[in-house]
């Protein structure tokens, strides 16, 4: 039982009488309502879900692959019996009518080459299928040739660093300590040379202490004097050392300050350090690694990583190793600007410079196996910080690393944190740094909006440094 408004009336405050609700009583038969419930027909029940299926992208793309397959060989059967020495058809007439006109080779009427083949094999191929057919052809052929060019490369890098090992090995032989102490310093010299000039082919600054400029006539004339002494006066077994020592020797004789007579000083310089102090020696990991940054972009990233890779452990072997110790104490009373790292210093050389070189690549999307890459560079940033807590790039290379990671996941939360827990004057020197040091301008960039975000405060003073 319920109660319902009703209208009644009241007394107002100004005597006259007003209307009120009242209210009423009303009986409901729930018995009767019950009985009516259940007399009511069922609803329609809801459709059964359908059945879910879990498949892969290979099996749903199985079939796509099998058909660019068989166009594919039926495009290169029909190439096969053009070229053919008795065969009727001509090339140079099928491609006459193939081609379309003006000097694009890739340019192709693919409806008309659907009719060659047709008229050939007397096989029906839609031009979008033979076209899907040769973009796969030529797809397929550059991953050959790409990885047939590295493979060659490889080879070439291994046969040069047993050529360099036998010239120091047949070099160091028989010497006595007075040709020791002036092949050590002609080594020293040719390796300043050619951190000097490879730091010129980096736009960022590089290195720890490298002069930007060098005395070439006095390393040449020291060069000139080794010939002389060493080369010239005592038969040794190195047959290869003179005309590394030539090529370096017109390297100089010909410099003229541009980004090839550089290139020519640090790849020639290079060769003739690992033939004076071994390849494995500290001054040979250095000039290895000299090269390698300075012609990075013309490297396969696989085999650029591969090879700081094995430049970092041979530099980590060093780390105790007495004959380094006593090279080095001696390098420390020679002038500033020949002064070399550490073995562990070089080692995070190496580890930074492949870590930045695939992030860089990452963040252009130049890349495959993202995740993989990833992986690789975060190695990189832990094994720095574990053996040379001290490197000024280990911060430097953290932020890049955050900032292609925020990218390629679309999470920013990380480096966002990274800016909000560092004081203003810590987030300022760690951009600066970052500017300094990275070669890629959109990662600086990036990484300066993700700043601007977590802290709005860092904007003006950005603004201000211009």
């Amino acid at each position: 039982m319920s109660r319902l408004p009703d209208q009644g009336q009241t007394q107002s405050n100004d005597g006259e009488r007003a209307e009120r609700p009242v209210p009423k009583t009303i009986y409901v038969d729930w018995a009767g309502l019950e009985t009516r419930l259940h007399q009511r027909p069922q609803r329609q029940a809801e459709p059964a879900p359908r059945r879910r299926l879990v498949t892969t992208v290979d099996a749903e793309v199985k079939d796509v692959r099998r058909n660019v397959r068989d166009s594919a060989r039926a495009v290169l059967s029909w190439v096969s019996s053009v070229t053919e020495h008795d065969s009727p058809t001509s090339l140079d007439d099928v491609l006459d009518r193939c081609l379309r006109p003006g000097p694009d080779e890739t340019a192709v009427n693919y409806t008309a080459l659907a009719d060659e083949i047709r008229r050939t094999l007397d096989v029906e191929l839609s031009p979008k299928r033979i076209k899907k057919a040769i973009e796969h052809l030529r797809t397929r052929h550059e991953k050959k040739a790409a990885t047939m060019q590295q493979q060659r490369l490889k080879n070439s890098l291994d046969a040069l660093r047993e050529r360099l090992q036998a010239n120091f090995a047949a070099l160091s032989e028989t010497e006595h300590d007075q040709r020791h102490e002036l092949r050590r310093a002609t080594a020293t010299e040719v390796l300043h040379a050619v951190r000097c000039a490879a730091s010129r082919l980096i736009d960022s600054d590089y290195g720890e202490g490298i002069a930007r400029s060098m005395d070439l006539d006095g390393l040449e004339g020291r060069c000139l004097d080794f010939v002389r002494d060493v080369v010239n006066e005592t038969p040794i077994g190195a047959k290869t050392l003179p005309d590394d020592l030539h090529r370096l020797l017109v390297a100089l004789c010909d410099y003229e300050g541009g980004c090839e007579s550089d290139m020519r000083l640090v790849v020639d310089g290079a060769r003739v350090v690992a033939d004076l102090m071994g390849p494995d020696s500290l001054p040979g990991i250095l000039a290895q690694l000299n090269t390698l940054v300075a012609g990075r972009h013309a490297i396969d990233t696989e085999l650029y990583w591969t090879e700081l890779q094995r430049l970092a452990a041979e530099a980590i072997e060093l780390h105790d190793d007495a004959a380094t110790t006593r090279y080095l104490n001696w390098v420390r009373r020679q002038e500033e600007e020949k002064r070399l790292p550490s073995p562990l210093r070089i080692a995070s050389y190496c580890q930074n410079n492949a870590a930045t070189h695939v992030l860089e690549r990452l963040f252009q999307g130049e890349l495959d196996g993202v995740e993989v890459w990833l992986e690789r560079a975060h190695g990189c940033l832990d094994r720095m910080s574990r053996r040379d807590s001290g490197f000024n790039l280990i911060q430097t290379t953290r932020v890049v690393y955050l900032t292609v990671l925020a990218k390629v996941t679309g999470d920013d939360s990380e480096i966002r944190a990274l800016f909000t827990d560092l004081p203003d004057s810590k987030a300022m020197t760690l951009l600066q740094d970052l500017a300094q040091y990275d070669n890629c301008v959109e990662i600086v960039r990036a990484a300066q909006n993700h700043a601007t975000e977590a802290n709005p405060e860092l904007k003006h003073q950005l603004i201000n440094l211009g």
